[in-house]
C-alpha cells in the first residue's frame, strides 16, 4: 500500500491505484498514460477525469465505476457528449472487484478509497473505516436543524394510469404567430425567460408591467391588461414571488387581479369563445389554482374542498433539479411529448406542496388531468423527499383544466438552454412553447 499525509489525513491506495488529490493534477501525473490503455476511474463523479484522461492519450478503453445510479448517468452523459466510448457502471465500491491485471492504470477520486482487496473497502481515514452512510450523514446533518434536508415520506395511495389519448382539437382560428400575454406582477421574476421561450417556439410575446403605486395606475393597468388579453391567444402566468408571497400564501395578489369582472370576463371570453390556451409556471400555477382555471377550466369562488398548493414539507425553500414523468398527454401543451418520458427540469419554491382529498385526485386521475409526476431516477413516482421535493400528494408536479388547454405546474420548464445544465442527466426541453404555439397553426 501507498501513503500519503495531506492536511490531517492520512490517505491510502493499492499498488497501481493513482490518488486524486493535492496537486496531483497541477504537477502532470497524466503524462505517463498511453494509447489504448485500459483505464478504470473508482467514483467517476461527473466522469471529468476519464475525459481529461482520454486527451492525454488516443485510443484508451474506458471504464468508470460510481456509487449510485444519478451519477453514472451524469458520467456516461459526458462521455457522450464528447464523442467518447466508455463503460459506466453504477456500483458500491465496497463491492467492487479489481482483479489484478484487469487495467493499466486505475484512478480514484476521491484518493482515500482503498479498493481491490476484497475486504471491507469502504473509506478509510488512517486506520479507521467509515461507512458511506456515517459520512454522509455527518456532511448533511450539521445544519439539519435549520436547513432541513429530510422529511417524512409521503405515500403514493392512488396509483395514476398513463393516459395516453390525446384530444386533437384545434383552434376554429387558426394563427402563424400566435400572441401570448405574460403580466409581470412586483415580484415576478421569469417574465423574461417565459417571453424567450415562446419567441424561439414561433410566438410573439406582450409583456406587462403591472403598475399598483396609485388608484389611476391600478385603472390604467386593468384596461391595459384587458386589452391584451383580448389581442392574445395564450396568456402565460410566469414564476417569482408576486407581492412577496403575501398575504397568507403565494399567488394571491395575481389572482386577486384576475378576479377583477373586467379581466375575468375577458379570460372567459379567451377560453371558451376563441379556444385560447393558459399556462402558469410556479407562481403562476399558484394563481391558477386560487382562481380555479386548474383543475376546473373556468374562474371559480373557493370552496374548502378545492385542490390546493401549500408550504413545502421541510418547511423552507427549495431550489434543485427534479426528475418528472409526463403521465397526461391530454392536453395540447403535451403534444410534443409521449406519456411516460422523463425530463429534468429545476424548481424553486417555498410553497409546491400539491394537496387534494380522495375525491378530487380520484376525479383527477380518472379525467386525465394529472400533467406530471415527480419520480426517482427509475422514472418511478416517489413520495421521498430526495425525489418528490414539497412531498406533493401522489406526487403531482401538474395539472390541466378538463379539456386540458390549462396547464398548471412547478417545475420551470422556460429555464432551458443549449449551454445549461451540462453536468445534469437528463432530456431538458418539455417543448411545452413549441406545443403551445403549434396548438395554432
Amino acid at each position: 500500500m501507498k501513503t500519503e499525509q495531506l492536511g490531517p489525513y492520512t490517505l491510502s491506495w493499492p499498488e497501481g491505484v493513482f490518488p486524486l488529490g493535492g496537486d496531483a493534477l497541477a504537477l502532470g501525473e497524466f503524462a505517463t498514460v498511453r494509447p489504448r490503455w485500459r483505464v478504470c476511474d473508482l467514483g467517476t463523479g461527473s466522469g471529468v477525469l476519464l475525459l481529461l484522461l482520454a486527451r492525454r492519450a488516443a485510443g484508451l478503453s474506458l471504464t468508470g465505476v460510481e456509487l449510485d445510479p444519478l451519477s453514472a448517468r451524469t458520467a456516461r452523459s459526458n462521455l457522450e457528449r464528447n464523442g467518447l466510448a466508455g463503460e459506466i457502471l453504477p456500483a458500491d465500491l465496497r463491492s467492487v472487484p479489481l482483479p489484478a491485471g484487469a487495467f493499466d492504470l486505475v484512478v480514484s477520486n476521491p484518493p482515500y478509497f482503498s479498493l481491490g482487496s476484497g475486504g471491507s473497502g469502504g473509506p478509510t481515514r488512517s486506520e479507521e473505516h467509515c461507512a458511506l452512510e456515517e459520512l454522509c450523514a455527518a456532511w448533511m446533518g450539521t445544519l439539519e436543524k435549520i436547513f432541513p434536508n429530510n422529511a417524512h415520506p409521503v405515500p403514493v395511495t392512488a396509483d395514476v394510469p398513463l393516459w395516453e389519448k390525446r384530444e386533437n382539437k384545434a383552434p376554429a382560428i387558426k394563427v402563424a404567430r400566435p400572441r401570448v400575454f405574460i403580466p409581470a406582477f412586483p415580484g415576478t421574476n421569469c417574465e423574461v425567460d417565459s417571453a424567450r421561450a415562446f419567441e424561439k417556439a414561433g410566438a410573439q410575446c406582450e409583456i406587462l408591467v403591472v403598475k399598483n403605486l396609485s388608484v389611476s395606475d391600478i385603472e390604467e393597468t386593468i384596461d391595459r391588461m384587458e386589452k391584451a388579453i383580448r389581442r392574445a391567444q395564450i396568456v402565460m402566468l410566469p414564476g417569482g414571488f408576486s407581492g412577496g408571497d403575501e398575504p397568507e400564501g403565494s399567488g394571491k395578489f395575481i389572482a386577486t387581479t384576475f378576479r377583477n369582472p373586467r379581466i375575468a370576463q375577458a379570460v372567459t371570453d379567451l377560453l371558451e369563445a376563441r379556444d385560447g390556451l393558459m399556462l402558469g409556471i410556479c407562481n403562476g400555477f399558484q394563481a391558477l389554482i386560487k382562481l380555479g382555471l386548474v383543475p376546473y377550466g373556468k374562474i371559480t369562488e373557493p370552496k374548502e374542498d378545492d385542490p390546493t398548493l401549500t408550504f413545502n414539507t421541510l418547511g423552507r425553500h427549495v431550489s434543485r433539479m427534479v426528475y418528472t414523468r409526463v403521465t397526461s398527454v391530454k392536453s395540447p401543451w403535451m403534444a410534443g411529448v409521449n406519456a411516460g418520458d422523463i425530463f429534468t427540469v429545476p424548481v424553486s419554491h417555498g410553497e409546491g406542496r400539491f394537496v387534494a382529498d380522495d375525491k378530487a385526485l380520484r376525479k383527477l386521475i380518472e379525467n386525465g388531468q394529472v400533467a406530471t409526476q415527480y419520480v426517482d431516477a427509475d422514472g418511478t413516482v416517489s413520495g421521498d423527499i430526495q425525489w418528490n421535493p414539497n412531498g406533493s400528494v401522489c406526487a403531482i408536479e401538474g395539472i390541466t383544466s378538463p379539456d386540458g388547454r390549462v396547464l398548471g405546474k412547478m417545475g420551470h420548464s422556460e429555464r432551458k438552454g443549449t449551454d445549461l445544465y451540462k453536468n445534469v442527466p437528463g432530456e431538458k426541453d418539455q417543448l411545452l412553447f413549441e406545443s403551445g404555439v403549434k396548438y395554432f397553426k
